[in-house]
């Protein structure tokens, strides 16, 4: 019962983290969603396909507050956790996300996630226009 308390508050941190990084509080999210990914930890594993989300969450959060490397590392490992069955909005986004990290570092590398992020079939508005201002930018 203890365990299935503690992986209820990680979904508490979770949601209040995500929240945060949606209005642009960082600061306060990030320490949430690593709260979040301490409990699920504990309670599913460390390889467990759920923790793809706040991994993902809080690597927004820290590439907003100036982190990269905390955030590539993240974000990459999330997109070894992401589910094969995840949305093309899930993906769509943690691929713009790394695209993002790796952009000043690694231009290549941010254009092979923009092409793999293309190829999906991305149904949220806010996705597919921060993807086509992406193309747009392009030379």
């Amino acid at each position: 019962r203890d365990v299935e308390r503690s992986r209820g508050l990680g979904d508490v941190y979770k949601r209040q983290g995500e929240f945060l990084v949606d209005r642009g509080r960082a600061e306060e999210a990030v320490p949430l969603l690593t709260r979040c990914i301490e409990v699920w930890t504990r309670h599913d594993g460390a390889d467990s396909e759920a923790l793809a989300a706040p991994l993902t969450s809080r690597g927004e959060g820290l590439l907003s507050l100036g982190r990269q490397d905390e955030a590539k590392a993240d974000l990459q490992r999330a997109r070894g956790l992401l589910a094969e069955t995840a949305s093309p909005d899930e993906k769509g986004r943690l691929l713009l996300l790394l695209a993002r990290a790796f952009v000043q570092t690694d231009p290549a590398r941010a254009d092979a996630f923009i092409e793999d992020a293309r190829a999906l079939k991305i149904t949220k508005p806010t996705l597919e226009n921060e993807l086509a201002a992406w193309v747009s930018n392009e030379p």
